[in-house]
């Protein structure tokens, strides 16, 4: 008897093209040849191939190779004859096996599925290699490799009759899915990032550390999604019984191979030679445990292979194996040859299994770590400084050093309080680093401006390097400031290039606020290119993200164009923390007028600084959520985030801050009406102008044009005037085409969808049809109409009052009214509508006319659904 078929598995968005060519081969009969490691998910793949094509006649029979009866001969086919039902044939002999096996086949189509089919034995692979060949029976194999198939089947699989799918490691879309499924419910996407990174692509090492992360309670729901806490490594039974269990049927060198890699990450392979005999490495490598790579012109180099990674094998050691592990590579490898991750997964087993460091090389791991942006490790590295020994280091350079390391991390793991109490060991007054990270916690870390602000207090005999320092700090709290000296601070040699490159980062977000967001682009680019970007840390640089941001959204830059800036970005070596990073990517969405994805990123980003928020960035983020919330209609969404916004410190978003208080400006209007919308956007504006920053007006105007708070198409060109960037250059139009005549206004609307504002091009095309309306000119209003419903076909749910979209309000409708309403927002035609109600098209389109006046639109295509 055929066992029960599994559950269908979800589709994985990177496998749909591969699902789909399987299927269509399948389907003809072809022999399909699957092959992946283990773990990468080809039994699911299989059976989602499987359960599309069941059938009540067609028999599946599944059975797994055993390299321990790999020697038995026809053991496989016995095992699939067993399976079989109906009339008794004899089985005494392989020949029998065969026949009956063919005989049931020609009664019944049947599937062979065979996993782990390179541990089947020779014979019963190649009677069932020629059972398929000659289509009395579909075959379905799953291997590791062509290369470790039993030889018919292997020739099976390079025949052009059969069709052959190679599974590589998942991606991020992947891994969402799959952890949605595992966990029942939203994932964060960071969590899903950091996880599939431990999990080296493979879908059932995913699997495993999701449950490891979930039981030690570093996987919880925050906001509605599951979110990964700061400082988890796997740990738990699970994943390292899997990876034990992965490791065991190999021999003692090979696993030790895979334990030493795992212990120095990526090598040369010549370092790698140091370590572990070469003919070892070479078997390791045929085993698919080890990857070695290195193409022509390349350094060779060794590394984990079959998705092991070096957090899943390390959870498997003991402190002796890691203990002797380590003595053998510091025996192996000279330290000042050690990649620098090596050296720093050194230093913490070190830690961890009390071996005493060297303060100089201590100082240096703890450096490479906080530039790495791993600060649980930099607390391990630094846990001696309070110590009692400590305050007896003679070198006291090095001992600040270590303390400034520490703090920098206690503040990015949001304990910004025991952060300022490592800094209080030492005098402020004599150290200007100590000052400098003491006044950037209280801003940043505590959101506190004013006490930042006096820690840096100007003294006579301050360096060049806290003046620097104290008038960034004004720009980024947005303060006045000496804007000029600043400028001369970016290019001043006597300034730390950490430093420059901050003010240089901070000076191209002013140059945007002022109008000039092309001219910031194209600094940008060189500054990309320049030594200053080599000679700074990766913490540094990555604030450049937010000047990429607001010049990019100021100048409406193409795709193709902010790819390119992105490209030049090493993101591996930028410090960016993921809130960050998500919430950026939920701005772009909010200008784009996808309010829906924009409020889930917001979402997202508000549940990782739930957990930690070292940079007071939930107000930046509730405005982006309140903003996305006010245009999908969602009241108590932007009543929640409206009251975050103004709960949290006015340090949030620092520099961004004033594009955060401009957003608010329609949640503003949604909650609390026009007349309390317009006195926020007078102070807005004037605090605008006094500070010179002529986009941040002109983009005031124009929302103000769009929430309705005014009519004058006029302002809003006359404040787009000197401005830089595609955006100015289309609102310097909007006088003209909505003048008298509306000339010109498609070249508009087609500048706003090139630029990806498609929100905008739907805004001015209604709002351009309306003009027309009311001049009497209903052809041409028609068409604009036509025109801005489409555009905004793809805003699922957003409206806004230049939109000229409505929610169906129930309250003001006939029953009947309701009834055709609610079809026709969901794209029913007047016939289809007809026929499901009773009713003749005539009567349905009479509805809707009475339904379009009580509810002020003129087009089915302004309805939204009820919410």
């Amino acid at each position: 008897m055929s066992p029960n078929a599994p559950p269908v598995p979800k589709m994985l968005p990177s496998r749909m093209h591969l699902e789909s060519g399987a299927f269509l081969a399948t389907s003809s009969g072809a022999p399909l040849i699957v092959l992946g490691k283990s773990g990468s998910g080809r039994t699911a793949f299989v059976n989602r191939i499987l359960g599309a094509q069941a059938l009540p006649e067609k028999a599946v029979h599944r059975l797994s190779g055993a390299h321990a009866l790999r020697g038995i001969p026809f053991a496989a086919l016995a095992t699939v004859v067993a399976q079989l039902t109906g009339p008794a044939f004899r089985t005494d002999s392989p020949a029998h096996l065969m026949a009956t096996l063919a005989r049931s086949a020609a009664a019944q189509r049947s599937t062979i599925f065979i996993d782990h089919s390179d541990a089947i034995d020779d014979q019963s692979a190649a009677a069932f290699s020629q059972l398929a060949s000659s289509g009395a029976l579909s075959l379905v194999c799953i291997a590791r490799s062509i290369a470790t198939l039993p030889q018919p089947v292997r020739q099976l699989a390079v025949s052009s009759a059969a069709h052959r799918v190679e599974l590589e490691a998942i991606g991020l879309d992947d891994a969402v899915v799959l952890l949605e499924e595992f966990l029942g419910g939203r994932v964060n996407a960071s969590a899903a990032t950091v996880l599939l990174g431990h999990a080296g692509g493979n879908p059932l090492h995913l699997r495993e550390l999701a449950f490891d992360a979930q039981a030690h309670d570093a996987l919880t729901v925050r906001r509605g999604y599951w979110t990964l806490g700061q400082g988890w490594h796997p740990r738990g039974e699970r994943i390292t019984e899997l990876i034990s269990t992965r490791l065991a049927e190999q021999s003692g060198e090979l696993r030790e191979a895979v334990e030493i890699l795992a212990l120095t990450g990526e090598l040369p392979l010549g370092f790698a030679t140091a370590l572990v005999a070469p003919e070892v490495l070479d078997r390791a490598h045929d085993a698919g445990l080890l990857d070695i790579q290195g193409s022509s012109g390349e350094i060779p180099t060794a590394a984990l292979g079959s998705a092991l990674t070096p957090e899943t094998v390390l959870a498997t050691l003991g402190r002796s194996a890691l203990r002797a592990h380590s003595n053998l590579i510091r025996a192996a490898l000279p330290r000042e040859k050690m990649h620098p991750q090596t050296r720093l997964s050194l230093a913490l087993h070190s830690q961890n299994l009390d071996v005493l460091t060297i303060p100089a090389e201590l100082l240096q791991d703890a450096g490479a770590a906080c530039r790495a942006r791993q600060f649980e490790a930099v607390l391990v590295l630094t846990r001696l400084v309070h110590d009692g020994g400590f305050a007896q280091w003679a070198d006291v350079a090095s001992r600040i050093e270590l303390a400034l390391l520490r703090a920098e991390a206690l503040q990015e793991t949001g304990r910004a309080d025991e952060a300022l109490l490592v800094l209080s060991l030492f005098p402020e007054q004599e150290v200007d680093r100590v000052r400098s990270l003491a006044a950037w916690i209280e801003f940043s870390g505590r959101g506190n401006l004013p006490a930042a602000l006096a820690r840096l207090a100007v003294r006579e005999d301050d360096s060049i390097e806290i003046r620097a320092f104290a008038r960034l700090l004004a720009l980024v709290g947005n303060q006045p400031c000496d804007f000029e000296a600043l400028t001369a601070d970016a290019t001043n040699p006597a300034v730390s290039a950490n430093l420059r490159m901050s003010i240089s980062s901070q000076l191209l977000v002013e140059a945007s606020y002022r109008g000039l967001p092309t001219t910031a682009l194209e600094q940008i680019v060189r500054l990309l290119d320049c030594e200053l970007w080599q000679l700074s840390s990766p913490s540094s640089r990555g604030e450049i993200l937010q000047a990429i941001l607001l010049a990019a959204h100021s100048d409406s830059t193409s795709e193709p164009r902010l790819s390119a800036i992105y490209a030049q970005l090493d993101w591996d070596n930028l410090a960016v923390d993921h809130a960050t990073f998500v919430v950026s990517q939920a701005w772009s969405a909010l200008e784009s007028g996808n309010a829906s994805l924009a409020a889930d990123l917001a979402g997202q980003a508000l549940a990782l600084v739930d957990v930690v928020d070292p940079h007071q960035l939930t107000g930046f983020i509730a405005a982006c959520q309140g903003a996305a919330s006010a245009m999908l209609d969602d009241r108590k969404g932007a009543a929640s985030a409206y009251e975050l916004f103004h709960s949290s410190p006015v340090t949030g978003g620092h520099s961004l801050r004033a594009e955060s208080e401009r957003a608010m400006l329609g949640v503003e209007f949604h909650l609390h009406g026009r007349d309390a919308a317009c006195r926020y956007f007078e102070r807005l504006v004037d605090t605008a102008r006094a500070r010179g920053r002529d986009l941040l007006v002109m983009r005031l105007f124009h929302d103000a044009w769009r929430l309705g708070l005014h009519e004058d198409a006029t302002a809003v060109s006359e404040t787009a005037a000197g401005v830089q960037g595609a955006l100015a250059a289309s609102l310097r139009r909007y006088a003209d085409v909505l003048g008298e005549h509306h000339a010109d206004v498609e070249d508009v609307v087609a500048e706003h969808v090139g630029a990806g504002r498609i929100l905008f091009a739907a805004e001015l095309a209604n709002r351009a049809a309306n003009l027309a309306r009311d001049g009497g000119r209903r052809a041409r209003a028609s068409t604009l109409q036509g025109m801005s419903a489409d555009l905004a076909r793809p805003l699922a749910n957003v409206n806004t009052p230049s939109l000229g979209r409505t929610r169906i309000q129930l309250s003001l409708l006939t029953e009947r009214e309701r009834e055709v309403c609610i079809r026709a927002a969901r794209g029913d035609s007047n016939v289809s509508i007809a026929d499901e109600l009773y009713l003749s098209p005539r009567t349905v389109e009479g509805h809707l006319q009475r339904a379009y006046t009580k509810l002020g639109v003129v087009d089915r295509r302004q309805l939204l659904p009820v919410v």
